[in-house]
């Protein structure tokens, strides 16, 4: 069961980093009643990695709530795009060796396609989660 749980963030992982080229989201700010909206600071950017697939697999548990409470997705760019902008695009630093450059995800297509992976590894999550009460059925009939 481990290796299939594996292999599924494995796979999901990769759809995720190389075919939508999604590599992180923010979520949604949490304000204070008695903080204004202007004071709020830019969301931390958090990485698309194996824990957050982890966490959405199993969705009843909501380890992490950010997890949940996305506000926009950001994909990775090219290098050569990100320097010949005016405005230079926010960096997601990976395993503290190097930065991927990004930008948010504006179109409703890709963000609908997005969340269509995330139902999908959901379901995935349901599965295993059938498979694993009925192998603990199993071995408690026995």
């Amino acid at each position: 069961m481990l290796l299939w749980i594996s292999v599924t963030l494995g796979v999901f992982w990769i759809i995720f980093m190389l075919w939508l080229r999604v590599v992180a989201f923010s979520s949604k700010p949490k304000r204070d009643a008695d903080e204004p909206a202007s004071d709020q600071q830019t969301q931390k950017l958090r990485p698309i990695g194996l824990m957050f697939l982890f966490d959405r697999l199993l969705p009843h548990y909501q380890i992490i709530s950010a997890n949940y409470d996305i506000e926009k997705y950001y994909k990775r760019i090219p290098s050569s795009e990100a320097v010949a902008r005016a405005i230079p695009p926010r960096r997601l630093p990976r395993l503290r060796i190097f930065e991927w450059p990004v930008e948010p995800v504006t179109s409703n297509a890709e963000i609908d396609r997005i969340e269509n992976w995330l139902l999908v590894l959901r379901i995935f999550g349901v599965i295993f989660a059938i498979f694993l009460a009925a192998a603990i059925g199993a071995l408690v009939v026995r």
